[in-house]
């Protein structure tokens, strides 16, 4: 039968927003073909509501169609709720944290466990269960880029910036927030397949420190988390003969005679410590009582080093 547009009312049960650049092409679309497919409606108490179709029927608005052609159904707001989402599945439209607000929107609504859900809807419960832990593990930000499956299921590139459902329920398997960020930004910048997700996410999670979780992270090829380990322990053992090999090489200069140059090094390195302490004690950055103690060591080293210079100057007299 034909109505009326202006009798039909949006969906009270949407299960997902569409962007404004969706319904700008539906509208193109109705101008040039028209409406290919009547509307699923039910009777409410001013006229009709829509099932499933937010945006044709807001498209079919904005291309001026005054009637329309519509199949009418009389259910309650569980079966359309119901209906408006197998209706989704079946265009493939929606992506899987979508698909699992939706099914814990109707479970919750009609008292169902996945396993009962599942068995109506035709499909396993694995199934429910993967889209659900995305639609509550996964962080929101990161499931607004999972595709639809028919921009990104299995056999089909994902379109850059955007991420498949298998890579996202491998990241959703992190538990922090951070982490699936980062190992989300890992996927889309290096494109990788959502087996080798799999295998950056099972090196993560058996890295023992944070550290070794950079480094998995950092490499831009799959990294077992034993391999990263090996080579940090190698990194720190390297680093730790170099630090002695230096230590050894300054004990060795301080012992023998030093030259003029570095003794002049020394007076100044003297020198700057003994400004920037001073600069300390002016910006009150050193307690009084401290303060008082330094002073004193200051004075002695002060007396010290006045009669060495006294014994330099007669020493240097004696060579003229």
């Amino acid at each position: 039968m034909r109505i009326p547009i202006d009798q039909i009312r949006p969906t009270s049960t949407p299960i997902r927003e569409v962007e404004s650049e969706d319904i700008d092409a539906l509208t193109q679309s109705i101008k040039e073909f028209g409406l290919l497919q009547p509307f699923g409606v039910r009777p409410v108490d001013d006229g009709y509501e829509v099932i499933f179709g937010n945006a044709r029927l807001e498209a079919a608005k904005k291309a001026g169609l005054q009637e329309v052609e519509v199949v009418v159904a009389d259910i309650d707001d569980d079966q359309a709720l119901i209906e408006a989402g197998v209706e989704n599945l079946m265009r493939t439209d929606m992506s899987e944290p979508e698909k699992g607000r939706w099914s814990l929107k109707v479970r919750e609504r009609m008292g169902l466990d996945q396993q009962e859900w599942a068995r109506r809807l035709g499909l396993s419960s694995s199934a429910i269960r993967n889209w659900e832990a995305l639609a509550t593990k996964l962080v929101p930000d990161l499931a607004d880029l999972v595709a639809p499956p028919q921009r990104g299921g299995y056999g089909q590139e994902v379109p850059e910036g955007q991420l498949s459902g298998y890579q996202a329920r491998q990241i959703a398997r992190l538990e922090s927030g951070r982490l699936q960020r980062r190992l989300a930004e890992k996927t889309m910048k290096e494109r990788l397949p959502g087996e080798i997700v799999r295998e950056v996410r099972q090196a993560i999670q058996v890295a023992p420190d944070e550290k070794t979780v950079e480094k998995i992270l950092e490499a831009p090829w799959v990294r077992k988390a034993e391999e990263v380990i090996e080579e940090i322990e190698v990194e720190e053992v390297r680093e730790e003969r170099e630090r002695r090999e230096i230590a050894e090489e300054k004990k060795i200069r301080w012992e023998r005679v030093p030259s003029t140059k570095d003794f002049l090094d020394i007076l100044k390195m003297h020198q700057r410590l003994i400004r920037r302490g001073w600069q300390a004690a002016k910006d009150e950055k050193i307690a009084p009582d401290h303060l008082h103690y330094l002073t004193q060591r200051m004075k002695e080293t002060v007396r010290i080093l006045q009669d060495i210079i006294e014994q330099m100057e007669a020493k240097a007299l004696e060579r003229y």
